[in-house]
């Protein structure tokens, strides 16, 4: 951290939330500075002391990380229930999360970090990256891969136009823009086809190459940012 910044951004680059919450965390007097009530735009240095909600903000040295994720595995633990999550195939004390979301039976790269002002770099629109997928896929006819390519709205929501190529093997390549829930099986679905299985091979210019299901690597922040293409 810099000799003072902004408490918002101190607190986005936590991981803990975005820098609008953070905002808006500041705004309702939930967060303090050596025991005093914050406000928005102020600045702290490395020493002061921030809690938010009562919990105590702690620097963390930043860790990046590249995951082929398993089947199976959750991203988040949505309930006491859920099996294992990606967080815990990488042995870490940092409390690192993953980058954006992919559900339990999908695979492939996703990053892991606790460096909240990047996760929010990526996966924000305006960075413009694109995330390619591969979907084996049942139904799958020239029609319904037209109806995919044409795909608008998914949850009522716009989209940009898809990027689709069709593969041998009742197979596809999609690449989208956002970060919809279940956003390629809904769209498959909306055009005729059941997806099969799901991966994701690359986001932005990061590809996924070399690692096994459930293999990882650390990395750091400029090759991240190199590799991926911000």
């Amino acid at each position: 951290m810099a000799e003072t910044e902004k408490i918002q951004k101190v607190i986005a680059r936590s991981g803990l939330c975005s820098r609008r919450k953070a905002e808006g965390r500041i705004a309702l007097g939930k967060v303090r500075v050596n025991g005093k009530t914050a406000i928005i735009g102020q600045r702290v240095r490395d020493i002061d002391e921030v809690t938010v909600e009562g919990k105590l903000l702690v620097n963390e040295k930043f860790e990046y990380y590249i995951l082929n994720k398993p089947v199976d595995v959750m991203c988040t633990r949505a309930d006491k229930h859920a099996g294992k999550i990606v967080v815990e195939l990488i042995p870490t004390k940092a409390r690192i999360f993953p980058v954006g979301r992919l559900d339990q039976k999908t695979t492939g790269l996703i990053i892991l970090t606790n460096d909240g002002e990047l996760a929010q770099k990526i996966i924000h629109p305006s960075s413009g990256l694109g995330k390619k997928y591969l979907a084996q896929v049942a139904g799958m006819n020239d029609k319904k891969v037209n109806a995919l390519r044409k795909t608008k709205m998914v949850d009522g929501k716009k989209i940009m136009a898809p990027g689709v190529k069709s593969l041998a093997g009742n197979s596809l390549e999609v690449t989208v823009h956002e970060g919809i829930n279940r956003q390629v099986r809904k769209m498959c679905e909306q055009a005729g086809m059941r997806v099969i299985s799901l991966h994701r091979q690359s986001i932005g210019k990061l590809e996924l190459k070399g690692l096994k299901q459930g293999e990882w690597k650390k990395t750091t922040k400029e090759a991240l940012m190199r590799e991926i293409g911000l």
